[in-house]
C-alpha cells in the first residue's frame, strides 16, 4: 500500500493483465492450502447466506430456464449443506476481474488479487464457485484441488463448489434477466450441470 487520503486507498500499480484462469485456480488453493487465518469479527461471514437471506426472486416475471427457479426454490436445503461444510478464508469476489498477473512487482508474473473488500470466511469451494461462473470453466476444480494439497476433503470442496455456483448462478441469471440482459452462452448449462 502506497497510502490513503480521504477515503481512497492507493495501492502499487500491479497491470492489467489477467491471469490464466487456471492458474488463478492453483493459486487459489494454494493460498487456502496455506492459510492459518482465524475468523475475526471483522470478516464478512457467510457472504452467500447474507445476500440470500434479503433476496426475494419473482421468476415469474422473467423468461428463464425453469431449472434456475428449482435450483432457487431449494436455496434453504441447499444452503443447510453449506453450513455443514469447513469454512476457510474467502475473498467473496475472486473472478477474473479482480486478477492480474503482476507486472514487474514483487511477485513479478504471479497472480495478484485486488478489491479485497468483501474478504472473509465462507464455506470450502465458495471462491472457486466465482472463478469459474466468470468464464464458465468447468475443470477448475480438479486444478484448484491441486493446490489444495488434501487441507480439505475432496468431497466437501466438490459441495460447496456445486452448490455456490447453483445458487449464485441462479440468483445472477435472475438480475440479467430482470434487466432484459441476454445470459452468456452455455450459462444456463453450467449451472444446471453443477447442481448438487
Amino acid at each position: 500500500m502506497l497510502g490513503v487520503a480521504d477515503d481512497t486507498l492507493f495501492v502499487e500499480y500491479v497491470g492489467e493483465i489477467p491471469p490464466v484462469v487456471e492458474e488463478a485456480a492453483l493459486e487459489l488453493g494454494r493460498w487456502h492450502h496455506r492459510d492459518r487465518s482465524r475468523q475475526r469479527v471483522w470478516h464478512v461471514q457467510d457472504q452467500l447466506a447474507q445476500r440470500l437471506a434479503v433476496s426475494e426472486l419473482d421468476w415469474s416475471v422473467v423468461d428463464s430456464a425453469p431449472g434456475l427457479a428449482a435450483i432457487w426454490n431449494q436455496r434453504q436445503p441447499l444452503m443447510a449443506r453449506l453450513d455443514a461444510l469447513p469454512r476457510c478464508i474467502t475473498h467473496g469476489d475472486f473472478s477474473i476481474g479482480n486478477l492480474r498477473v503482476d507486472d514487474g512487482g514483487p511477485v513479478d508474473g504471479g497472480v495478484v488479487v485486488i478489491d479485497w473488500a468483501t474478504l472473509g470466511f465462507s464455506p470450502v469451494g465458495f471462491d472457486l464457485a466465482h472463478l469459474a461462473l466468470a468464464g464458465l470453466n468447468a475443470e477448475l476444480l480438479p486444478i484448484y484441488l491441486e493446490g489444495l494439497q488434501s487441507r480439505y476433503e475432496p468431497e466437501h470442496v466438490g459441495l460447496g463448489y456445486r452448490t455456490a455456483v447453483s445458487l449464485i448462478g441462479a440468483s445472477r441469471a435472475h438480475w440479467m434477466a430482470i434487466r432484459a440482459m441476454p445470459l452468456p452462452a452455455g450459462y444456463v448449462d453450467f449451472i444446471e450441470a453443477h447442481r448438487p
